[in-house]
């Protein structure tokens, strides 16, 4: 389930990753998650776009027909250890959300209960219905 919450509307929105648009962006290739093939019909060099750090390759990729949340997506990676270190989503209405990472830390070791979403007392539930469990 991917959870969004909102503190200032006291919301809590919810949904099966299946369902969110976050499973088609490339976050999934910072997972290890993303297929290219299968995501993509077509991806090209973006010549007209200049990396965000010096030596990198920006590519573009469009998605396939069924998936129609966005227009296209913009990857810059590190050619020498082929990481994703930038992302633009450009969506069909014209406006785009970009991404950029730094100081990146692989295979660092995480506690999985900063996983663990624990859904704040008094907030309304909107989505699928799961079992809640509210903080104390």
């Amino acid at each position: 389930m991917i959870y969004f919450y909102l503190p200032e509307e006291r919301q809590v929105r919810k949904m099966p990753v299946k369902e969110s648009r976050d499973q088609r962006v490339p976050f999934l290739f910072l997972l290890g998650k993303g297929n290219l093939k299968k995501d993509f019909s077509k991806i090209e060099w973006a010549a007209d776009d200049k990396p965000f750090f010096q030596g990198n390759k920006v590519l573009y990729a469009y998605p396939k027909k069924n998936i129609d949340e966005f227009a296209k997506i913009l990857m810059e990676f590190d050619p020498h250890v082929l990481q994703l270190q930038r992302i633009t989503i450009f969506d069909i209405d014209g406006s785009k959300s970009e991404f950029v990472f730094t100081n990146i830390q692989e295979n660092v070791g995480v506690n999985a209960q900063l996983f663990n979403f624990k859904i704040p007392a008094n907030v309304e539930i909107v989505g699928s219905e799961i079992e809640v469990v509210h903080e104390k």
